[in-house]
């Protein structure tokens, strides 16, 4: 099998099988502020006073019964240079970006540039809780074997709210 035609081979086939080898698990590290800023897309914000959460179930179900309304979940982690294999290059531009989902409403950075958002803020407001939430992260965007910083912007209108699940990983696209 030639060459490109094995490329060709994998962008196909390894989306069908989950790209389990080839995703990062996001799921520890995260930290959570009540409020809203635009500021706190900026990778170099000061969060050193955030909370630790765990993402995957609600804020109300870690202690933050009476929040409806805005805040932020970041992260920050190391993106392997395995995911930027050079043969992949010609096949993969992005990265995946899987938040599960999130209760209401979200807008997601990374490393301080807008890679998507799902719903309606207020005024208006429209709940998109039901909803998966995939991102595409541009290959430019990405520090390669250093620190990347996911900063997800929350509106929660009633009810749970939060990343709610399932985890958060990154894979290839």
């Amino acid at each position: 099998m030639s060459r490109l035609n094995f490329v060709s081979w994998l962008a196909v086939f390894l989306p069908l099988v989950g790209l389990s080898q080839e995703a990062v698990a996001l799921d520890e590290g995260w930290i959570f502020q009540r409020g809203d800023s635009m500021q706190w897309a900026n990778p170099l914000s000061d969060d050193a006073g955030w909370s630790p959460i765990t993402v995957g179930k609600s804020w109300e179900r870690q202690g933050f019964d009476d929040l409806d309304g805005f805040a932020w979940f970041r992260l920050r982690f190391t993106v392997p240079q395995r995911l930027r294999v050079p043969s992949q290059e010609s096949v993969h531009r992005f990265l995946s970006l899987s938040l599960g989902r999130v209760d209401d409403v979200d807008e997601t950075f990374f490393n301080g540039e807008r890679i998507g958002g799902t719903g309606g803020f207020p005024p208006q407001f429209q709940t998109a809780w039901d909803q998966p939430r995939r991102y595409l992260v541009p290959f430019p965007l990405i520090r390669w074997d250093g620190e990347n910083v996911i900063a997800v912007r929350v509106y929660d209108g009633r009810n749970g709210g939060g990343l709610i699940g399932p985890n958060p990983q990154l894979s290839l696209a």
